[in-house]
């Protein structure tokens, strides 16, 4: 007679079979107190460390508020582990690789696996290292945006009244200005100026060092504001009020000319050169630790920066990469993804990767196809995650939460299923075998609610014959004058995009055809 199984063994078969076929449950909801499983519940030995390592470096990165400052800290990054532009390889741009080859269609320059090369067009970048496999057998491709919304100065800047010196100012992207007054503003410029030998581009920033003077955006006193907010056409910037000292100038332009001789004195800039250049105001805080515990960032441009500087990190420490590997650093998705360097401009897929096959010198006609439909393809972007303040724009099922890890976006379309990009099902199945496999901390979430879901520009990004997945950081206050990251969020999705970089098999992830 069999052995009828005690109620132990019951329960323990039931565990077992519910662990294989049910989803662990690690979200919490008890009476509008709502938790995700953390980051921090799963580290391993001398992970609290490396967290605490990479939140100072990525905290010193955040001084790089404009997007010139980025587009040189990348480059500058990028030549510290020995990137070379694509010119020293080539004598020629990327642009004329594809026209320079010799009689039999042969480009006279190979690339070799390990060679690492980037090409910097205006302030986005593409770097790339050449990996060990075919070309034909696919790269791995990541992007994210380095430009944040901004206030920026107008055509004509200087304005002189009511014994204050200002300069006009107009936003760039999405932002309330409202969240910009009466806080310490530091002046970034970006211009032409010249001297004895001629015209020479000229940077330089005021109110970010802990002596310089800063600036203000002036508000009504809260005594007679009586709810006025301030539009666009108010944004005047509060930069001086002392007049030249010279009687019979009208006195409008004496503070005009106060303010131009001190930039002249300084920066050679006169007001001309001022006109014609580009100014970007950003808040002069630095960036800080957040909480007593450290477990987040506080500081202006985290969207997209927290994004970008995780591809950072996964790109670089990708050392001996199996496939050829490119991340690409762009500019403008704040103002609907135009301009040169922008993701309209097309660069990757007229240029970048047509020249890619060329020099490895991958000749059959079929090459640049292969790789293309081999290639696995990663869009970086930050997005809201819920909290206290206004947590009915959220979902708590489907939001993502801080702390939790890098946020997995299969679907990134709007409300309505527009506007974004969907992941296929294997791609997504790829990229979590991965992530579980590297025990790297991850969770799903959308921006916002079903009836009110936010969607990206990732649909601009994949390239159309690759696999897709788009994933992010929670950044709580996006587009505000200081945004919040969690460090473990940031440390989860740098980990994530260096597995990505080093898979050595995109196979043994990607699920068997169907019988």
């Amino acid at each position: 007679m069999l052995k009828q199984p005690t109620q132990r063994q019951k329960d323990r078969d039931a565990a077992r079979i519910a662990r294989k076929l049910l989803v662990e449950q690690t979200d919490q909801h008890n009476i509008h107190k709502h938790f995700r499983q953390t980051v921090w519940e799963n580290l391993k030995a001398g992970d609290a460390a490396d967290i605490a390592t990479l939140g100072d470096a990525y905290i010193r990165s955040l001084n790089n508020k404009c997007i010139w400052d980025r587009t040189r800290y990348l480059e500058q990054e990028l030549r510290r582990h020995q990137y070379r532009q694509i010119e020293q390889f080539s004598g020629d741009s990327i642009e004329t690789v594809n026209l320079n080859g010799d009689a039999e269609g042969k480009n006279p320059v190979r690339l070799k696996p390990g060679q690492k090369f980037y090409v910097r067009r205006a302030n986005s970048i593409i770097a790339v290292q050449i990996g060990h496999r075919p070309i034909e057998d696919g790269m791995n491709i990541a992007g994210a945006h380095i430009d944040s919304p901004s206030i920026v100065g107008r055509f004509r800047k200087v304005n002189g009244n009511y014994n204050i010196t200002t300069l006009r100012c107009g936003v760039k992207g999405g932002l309330d200005p409202k969240d910009f007054f009466n806080i310490p503003m530091a002046l970034h410029f970006q211009g032409v100026v010249k001297d004895k030998q001629g015209p020479y581009l000229t940077e330089f920033s005021i109110g970010e060092k802990k002596d310089d003077p800063i600036f203000s955006f002036a508000e009504q006193s809260f005594h007679l504001e009586e709810g006025n907010k301030p539009e666009i056409v108010d944004l005047e910037v509060i930069v001086g009020g002392i007049p030249f000292n010279y009687q019979k100038f009208d006195p409008a332009k004496r503070l005009i000319l106060q303010f131009i001789r001190e930039l002249y004195t300084r920066h050679k800039v006169t007001e001309r050169d001022l006109d014609l250049g580009q100014i970007c105001l950003v808040p002069a805080n630095p960036p800080r630790w957040l909480g007593l515990d450290k477990s987040a960032v506080s500081g202006y441009g985290q969207d997209n920066w927290a994004s970008a500087y995780a591809l950072l990190y996964g790109f670089l420490n990708a050392k001996r990469p199996d496939y050829t590997k490119m991340a690409v650093w762009y500019d403008h998705e704040e103002i609907g993804d135009t301009g040169k360097g922008s993701l309209q401009h097309n660069f990757l897929e007229i240029y970048m990767t047509p020249a890619l096959a060329r020099l490895v010198n991958a000749t059959d006609n079929a090459a640049e196809t292969k790789m293309l439909q081999n290639t696995w393809s990663a869009f970086l972007d930050s997005t809201e995650p819920i909290h206290g303040f206004s947590a009915d724009d959220h979902d708590f099922r489907d939001s993502a939460y801080m702390g939790s890890g890098a946020v997995i976006m299969p679907d990134s379309s709007d409300h309505n299923g527009q506007d974004g990009y969907r992941a296929s099902v294997e791609m997504l199945n790829a990229m979590i075998r991965l992530l579980d496999e590297k025990k790297i901390s991850y969770q799903f979430g959308i921006m916002g609610r079903p009836g009110n879901k936010i969607a990206n520009s990732s649909q601009k990004f994949h390239l159309d014959d690759a696999e897709g997945i788009d994933l992010g950081v929670p950044v709580i206050g996006m587009h505000r004058s200081s945004e919040v990251a969690s460090i473990a969020d940031i440390w989860s999705l740098s980990h994530a995009m260096r597995a990505f970089f080093a898979v050595k098999e995109h196979a043994a992830y990607w699920p068997r055809p169907r019988k």
